[in-house]
């Protein structure tokens, strides 16, 4: 185990802070240089963390904002001054935080390449919200499998809910999937696997819209999106494997 000892020269502090004002070139030089632990003034204090090793890879600058992490406060953990921790602040006494680019709760990696540095008002202005250029730069963690009570009341997918059209499209997507079941019934045939020139003019144009609209999820991912996630509730799984490898041999 590789420790290295550092003293600060900064007032004891019995609540809240046990230490201010710690210089940031002190700290983030040492993450990643196979130092496990520093000494701060005889505090033992980790350095795998990955919020630390988020600011030394991303920097201290709010990725939102621009707000910047200006130097380190020794902090107590939830309470606990036998356990404190390194926290990064700016000058307006705002805390800096690691952000997951696309959320934990949406089937983001907790992974150094999903995060990103954030001060704490955007980041909790951010909440659980994830964009399209989230999903782009993100990374998702490939055994995260979405349950109920992680959908919540929106009942959507991470795929579905964050697609390229989903803020403007979802509210036609349902009624389509709906007139098109209806049909598939009512025939006894699969307007999904037909050739779309043999339907009916308002089927096909409704079947071409749901297959866009799932091609651009499929796209976003890169096709990397297995056939029994939520996302594609309401399509025949012999469809969602014909959207995956269509767009896989298009590439």
């Amino acid at each position: 185990m590789n420790i290295k000892k550092i003293q600060v020269q900064s007032s004891y502090h019995a609540y809240d802070f046990l230490y201010e004002n710690i210089s940031v070139s002190s700290i983030l030089p040492l993450v990643n240089k196979n130092i496990d632990f520093i000494l701060i003034n005889n505090f033992s204090i980790s350095l795998s963390s990955l919020r630390l090793k988020t600011f030394a890879m991303y920097g201290c600058s709010c990725s939102s904002c621009g707000r910047v992490g200006t130097h380190f406060k020794l902090q107590h953990n939830n309470g606990d001054s036998s356990k404190p921790h390194l926290g990064l602040w700016s000058e307006d006494n705002v805390q800096m935080t690691k952000d997951h680019i696309i959320p934990k709760s949406l089937g983001g990696a907790n992974h150094i390449d999903n995060m990103t540095t954030m001060c704490e008002i955007c980041n909790g202005n951010k909440g659980n919200k994830c964009t399209v250029e989230d999903i782009k730069n993100g990374v998702l963690n490939p055994d995260f499998t979405i349950e109920q009570k992680e959908i919540k009341e929106t009942k959507q997918s991470v795929f579905h809910k964050h697609s390229v059209q989903c803020k403007q499209s979802d509210k036609y997507l349902k009624e389509y999937r709906t007139i098109v079941h209806n049909y598939m019934v009512k025939t006894k045939t699969n307007p999904y696997l037909c050739d779309i020139s043999s339907l009916p003019s308002d089927i096909a144009l409704k079947v071409k819209y749901i297959k866009s609209f799932y091609l651009n999820i499929i796209k976003h991912f890169d096709g990397n999106i297995p056939v029994s996630n939520k996302a594609f509730i309401g399509l025949p799984k012999r469809y969602r494997s014909i959207l995956i490898e269509e767009y896989l041999s298009s590439k």
